[in-house]
């Protein structure tokens, strides 16, 4: 864009055009007095999008000042920023989070230039502000994801490395038994076996490795994920009851994976009284929690101690040990709840800012909540 103006253009055209320029820009253009509170003078429109206030609530007679809408534990911070600014100049810049109008938290950077009289006093600041909440996100999410993919390689190859020696032992067994053929068959079977559990760590950390954290994570319904996967799944005269369809998570895209293996899990496992898996959310002090629960076999106290560990379990376990790998990378949790014998449920606990409602309204549960 050319911001030049014609050499006759009136002071009218070039403060609407200033005017246009500063609320068109993306984030929030700032001038704040060189006060503790950093009382704002002008704001530009863009602090609707980040913030939900217009911008008459911050400025004049607004009855908000933008200090207080940033987290308390941020404030020193801050403060220290803008006295280095004072005294030497330069740069203010600060990354914080505020609470929004609808109370969502969001990082935002801050950055900004001081305005001097001629005797070096700071007059204003003035500045730009960023919402910075997907990046921060992602970034997070990457470095979790990464730390997994380490720990879990790491001791998948102490794994394979076992199995190989253990492996070569037999074949040298063998070798040394070429003449008691009933000796080299037990050996044999005891390698194939050692070579069985080999390609089974091969293959289960190719699924992971594909799976976690392939791609950054997105925003997600859990209306939409629940039902295709539902759809693709033999159901048989179960139902599936979904109470939560405004709930969009920001999650890895392997999150159909997740409720893929629960209720796959619930199918196989649920025994004969299995009729209905139930999935809708709860507000907690911790966040908004995901259940999954169904009507089914439940299970056991003593098998969910172990249930989301590598290898527990049979046919199911790995899959639980992927579930919660896949939740981690956004901070998700999860945990096995219900009761023998009264069905099995699970609770996945979204962090503060981890969940959104596509309307903008809480959805009303049975519970009230």
């Amino acid at each position: 864009m050319n911001s030049s103006l014609p050499d006759d253009a009136r002071p009218s055209d070039r403060e609407l055009f200033l005017s246009t320029l500063i609320n068109n820009l993306p984030g929030i253009v700032y001038r704040c007095a060189n006060d503790r509170d950093r009382t704002l003078l002008s704001i530009s429109d863009g602090c609707r999008e980040i913030t939900g206030y217009d911008p008459a609530d911050f400025t004049g007679t607004g009855t908000v000042a933008f200090h207080d809408i940033i987290v308390p534990e941020f404030g020193e911070g801050i403060r220290q920023k803008l006295q280095r600014l004072r005294e030497t100049g330069g740069v203010f810049e600060a990354e914080y989070r505020i609470r929004t109008k609808t109370g969502e938290l969001r990082w935002v950077l801050d950055r900004g230039r001081g305005i001097f009289a001629g005797d070096g006093k700071l007059l204003y600041l003035e500045g730009c502000i960023m919402d910075v909440t997907a990046r921060n996100r992602e970034i997070l999410a990457c470095i979790r994801s990464n730390h997994q993919l380490r720990l879990y390689l790491g001791v998948h190859e102490n794994d394979a490395l076992n199995e190989i020696i253990i492996l070569k032992g037999y074949l040298e067994l063998s070798k040394q038994s070429i003449n008691e053929p009933g000796r080299i068959d037990r050996y044999l079977r005891k390698g194939q076996s050692s070579l069985d559990r080999l390609l089974q760590v091969f293959e289960f950390t190719r699924t992971f490795c594909h799976s976690v954290g392939a791609t950054v994570p997105v925003w997600q319904n859990v209306d939409t994920i629940v039902r295709d996967t539902g759809a693709s799944l033999p159901l048989r005269n179960v139902n599936i009851i979904m109470e939560c369809p405004d709930l969009e998570v920001f999650a890895d895209p392997s999150l159909s994976m997740v409720f893929r293996i629960l209720i796959d899990n619930a199918l196989r496992h649920g025994g004969d009284r299995l009729t209905r898996i139930r999935i809708f959310s709860q507000t907690t002090e911790d966040g908004r929690i995901l259940v999954c629960e169904d009507d089914g076999t439940g299970i056991s106290e003593t098998g969910r101690q172990d249930l989301f560990q590598r290898g527990y379990g049979e046919n199911h376990g790995a899959g639980l040990f992927l579930v919660r790998q896949i939740l981690d990378i956004t901070g998700i949790t999860i945990r096995e709840t219900g009761s023998y014998g009264n069905g099995a449920r699970f609770e996945m606990t979204v962090p503060e800012g981890g969940y959104r409602f596509r309307t903008g309204n809480v959805p009303s549960n049975p519970d009230g909540s």
